[in-house]
């Protein structure tokens, strides 16, 4: 398994964790209302800023594992350097570097939607297409607007991400290990 791989499966676990983890410790919080971004605030704010952090070393790792595609590895690079801002300077209410980039962070996954349009394409492996159609559906009612249950749609959506970074570090994982068969030291011999 290459680095690229292990460096995407590492980062999308910690991100799973983090996401499935921060309702569980921030019962202040409406699980249903609260985007994931919430959670990188007060007592327990490390463990969703890890979380970003980790996906945004999956999507570097994706990236990696993308270079034959220019245009999606870029925006792959676009999507983890969002998630990282988001991690190290999550927002405060208050008026510091993290609420000033913050906006502009969140654009960033959006990168992620042409990204894993036009690889699953390319690929054409089924096991992309399903978690890409799922990121888009659930977040294209989070661009249009504020929707209703709009933490749990996030966090759905966020979820289908973390399943596409697997997906495609585990298949590009099983393409690049497998090896042609070797001759035997004996054939040929009689």
């Amino acid at each position: 398994m290459s680095i690229a791989a292990r460096l995407t499966l590492a980062g999308t676990g910690v991100w799973t964790v983090a996401l499935i983890l921060g309702p569980l410790v921030r019962p202040d919080l409406d699980p249903i209302t609260a985007h994931p971004e919430a959670y990188a605030t007060g007592p327990w704010a490390p463990l969703m800023q890890a979380g970003y952090v980790g996906v945004a070393l999956a999507g570097a790792g994706s990236a990696a594992l993308a270079k034959r595609y220019r245009i999606p590895s870029a925006l792959l690079v676009l999507f983890a350097t969002g998630a990282l801002v988001i991690g190290v300077l999550p927002p405060t209410g208050e008026e510091m570097l993290g609420d000033a980039v913050f906006p502009y962070a969140q654009l960033a996954p959006l990168a992620l939607f042409p990204a894993t349009a036009w690889i699953s394409w390319r690929e054409r492996r089924r096991g992309l297409l399903v978690p890409a159609v799922l990121l888009w559906l659930l977040f294209l009612p989070l661009v249009l607007g504020d929707p209703p249950g709009a933490g749990i749609l996030n966090r759905a959506g966020d979820l289908a991400m973390a399943a596409w970074l697997a997906v495609f570090a585990t298949s590009n994982t099983s393409a690049t290990t497998a090896r042609p068969p070797t001759a035997s030291p004996h054939a040929g011999s009689a």
